[in-house]
């Protein structure tokens, strides 16, 4: 939901934006005329409505469905009201619009309220009736005996024995608000998360399985080293007969023909002969 708080024109005529209230991000934001037109069809725009009039298409304030006698008009850094004849002469350029409603025990009712120049506080019933004699106030329908909320307000009880903690005003009566996308994720995340939690004991279980015929393989090596150690091998077997293979080496070295000898002297004796003289 948004509450229209001002309205931007470029001169007189040319309707430039909307400053609307944001209550989730509690901060004003300016919306181009097709975007508020588009709020208002969707039904989560208050204070202002649509209309073809006399001189095109124009915003103005909804007076009937949120109380909005008159809407301020933002131009040049500077504010005037769109409707005149409303404060009678009064020169205040400051409109108040009722967002939120707070129940308390330590300050009972508040009301929150936010106006065209951004800011937003919240007071007491006492000071929103004496607030109404001299400006305008949208949002309540204040009367001698009680105060009706408009449609589209938001409610918050922060009683400690409250039914629910947050709601929207619909005829008069706060209904506890449906909850947000972001929590029912949250809910949804919860048995997820107990699942999750779970799934790695079964896993432990599995992994518990697959490791005892490991442990099986792994005893079948361990038997057959224990085999061996009981039958060991005799050095003759392992080394070979050390004799044999000396006298075999021998042999060898006598079987090299003496021409090989001859070849290594040829090889070892330096080449004789004189260096031709050197020509002067």
């Amino acid at each position: 939901m948004r509450y229209a708080v001002s309205v931007g024109f470029l001169g007189y005529t040319r309707c430039n934006n909307v400053c609307v209230y944001n209550p989730e991000s509690r901060g004003f934001d300016d919306l181009t005329p097709a975007e508020a037109r588009r709020y208002i069809d969707r039904k989560q725009l208050k204070g202002v409505l649509w209309r073809n009039g006399e001189d095109g298409p124009e915003f103005y304030p909804d007076a009937e469905g949120f109380n909005q006698k008159d809407i301020m008009i933002k131009s040049a850094n500077k504010f005037r009201p769109m409707l005149h004849d409303v404060l009678a002469g009064n020169p205040v350029n400051s409109f108040l619009t009722v967002v939120r409603v707070l129940d308390t025990d330590y300050r009972g009712r508040l009301y929150e309220v936010v106006s065209n120049k951004y800011s937003r506080l919240k007071i007491t019933e006492q000071n929103l009736r004496e607030l109404n004699e001299i400006t305008v106030i949208a949002g309540v329908w204040i009367s001698d005996n009680e105060i009706r909320v408009c449609d589209g307000v938001q409610y918050e009880n922060r009683k400690a024995d409250a039914a629910f903690s947050k709601g929207t005003y619909k005829d008069g009566i706060a209904i506890e608000s449906l909850p947000s996308t972001k929590e029912v994720l949250e809910d949804k995340s919860e048995p997820a998360q107990e699942k999750s939690e779970e799934a790695p004991a079964e896993q432990e279980k599995t992994e518990q399985a697959e490791e005892k015929p490991e442990e099986t393989s792994e005893e079948a090596p361990v038997e057959q080293s224990e085999t061996e150690k009981k039958e060991p091998k005799s050095l003759e077997d392992i080394f070979g007969s050390v004799q044999e293979q000396m006298e075999e080496q021998v042999a060898e070295k006598e079987e090299q023909p003496e021409e090989s000898k001859e070849q290594k002297t040829e090889k070892t004796t330096p080449k004789s002969g004189k260096r031709a003289p050197k020509k002067k």
